[in-house]
């Protein structure tokens, strides 16, 4: 396949993701382990991430108690996602933040590029600031992207084998 844009979504974790792995949310962790494996098991084929963050909050992350449950994640993937970093992104919190990566994204994407979540305090917050200033960005559950990562991973499979 010579087509270098990746057709399907582009996934966005906030920290709300990596939150909840700390918590043994079994969705949560299942989506970060897919979404590696797929990064993995494609990279050829694909020719991007297929999920993204922000430096911030992997360094964040980097820095709760948690951080030992990612160690094997880390060495797998590298990074859990591709922490993106732009100096024209500033000011504003991380949700802000990781709003305008996926803006940023949604023009070099052809798939839809979906922001993350898994807490309902952050997940409101993204919506209204997508809804106020009508960015063409979806917002989905952890366990959302986890059944969308599976159809892609069978559409991966069933067009370029394992």
């Amino acid at each position: 396949m010579t087509n270098t844009i990746y057709p399907y979504s582009v996934f966005y974790f906030t920290k709300s993701i990596f939150d909840e792995v700390g918590k043994n949310n079994q969705k949560a962790i299942q989506l970060i382990f897919k979404s590696i494996l797929i990064n993995i098991r494609y990279r050829d084929i694909i020719k991007t991430n297929i999920t993204f963050t922000t430096k911030e909050i992997i360094d964040k992350v980097r820095e709760e108690d948690y951080v030992d449950k990612f160690k094997g994640l880390m060495v797998l993937g590298k990074n859990i996602a591709y922490a993106e970093d732009n100096n024209d992104i500033r000011g504003g919190d991380i949700n802000f933040r990781i709003i305008q990566y996926a803006i940023n994204k949604d023009g070099d994407a052809l798939g839809i590029v979906k922001i993350v979540t898994d807490d309902s305090m952050t997940e409101q917050n993204i919506k209204k600031m997508i809804e106020e200033d009508k960015y063409p960005i979806g917002v989905i559950s952890c366990e959302e992207a986890l059944e969308e990562l599976e159809v892609i991973e069978t559409r991966l499979k069933q067009t370029f084998g394992d």
